[in-house]
C-alpha cells in the first residue's frame, strides 16, 4: 500500500499538478487571468405577411482574419495595415450587414460572403449599435446590432443560408468583421416575408 501511494505521489510531481511558484515574481500566482476574445451570436426570425413567425435560428459567428487584424489596428493606429479597415473614407465601424444564399464554407479567412452557388442577396444600411459596459470579468461588454430585411420580389423565393457584418454600404464591398452560416442550411424566405437578424458581439 506504501509502495502504491509513493508511485501516485511520484506520478503527480511529474505531471506538473504541484509546481514551484518563482520567488522573484511573487504575485504573478495571485492574478486572475482575462480574455479580449471577441465572440458573436445572432438569431435570425422570419415572419410572414401576417406578422407569424414562420421559422427561427441561432448560431455562433467567426470573426474573420480581417476582422481582427483590424480590431488590432484600431487599438494601436498602425498606419500600415490601414487596408484592414475602411480608414481612408473615415472609418465608421462594421455597422452593416449582410445575407447571402451561397453555399460556401465558411472559414476565419472569407472575405465576403459566399459566391458559390449564390450571393450577397440584401445588405442593410448603416446600423445604430446597442453598447453594454462590461461590468466584471465574467460579464463582458456586448454591442447589439439588429436589422429587418424586407423580402421582395427582387430577392424572390431563396434560402437564405450566410450573413456578415461589412464596414462599407456598397453591395459586395466592405471588410468583413464576422460572418456565420446559418445551421439546418439556412432559412427559406419569400416575397413578403421579412427576416430580421439580431447579432450581438
Amino acid at each position: 500500500m506504501i509502495g502504491a501511494v509513493l508511485a501516485i505521489t511520484a506520478g503527480i510531481v511529474s505531471t506538473g499538478v504541484f509546481s514551484e511558484t518563482s520567488s522573484s515574481t511573487p504575485s504573478d500566482s495571485k492574478i486572475s487571468p482575462s480574455s479580449l476574445a471577441i465572440l458573436g451570436h445572432a438569431e435570425f426570425i422570419v415572419t410572414g405577411t401576417d406578422g407569424h413567425v414562420k421559422s427561427y435560428l441561432q448560431t455562433d459567428n467567426i470573426v474573420t482574419q480581417k476582422g481582427r487584424d483590424c480590431v488590432a489596428n484600431m487599438l494601436f493606429k498602425n498606419g500600415t495595415a490601414a487596408g484592414n479597415c475602411t480608414l481612408s473614407t473615415g472609418f465608421t465601424g462594421f455597422r452593416y450587414m449582410a445575407i447571402g444564399n451561397g453555399t460556401d464554407t465558411i472559414a476565419v479567412g472569407n472575405s465576403a460572403l459566399s459566391t458559390t452557388s449564390g450571393d450577397e442577396v440584401a445588405k442593410s444600411g448603416a446600423l445604430e449599435p446597442t453598447f453594454t459596459a462590461a461590468s466584471s470579468n465574467s460579464n463582458k461588454a456586448r454591442i447589439a446590432l439588429s436589422n429587418a430585411f424586407s423580402i421582395d420580389d427582387s430577392i424572390g423565393s431563396t434560402t437564405i443560408k450566410d450573413s456578415g457584418l461589412f464596414d462599407a454600404s456598397g453591395a459586395k464591398t466592405g471588410n468583413m468583421f464576422a460572418v456565420l452560416a446559418i445551421p439546418n442550411s439556412g432559412v427559406a424566405v419569400q416575397d413578403g416575408d421579412t427576416l430580421t437578424v439580431n447579432w450581438t458581439i
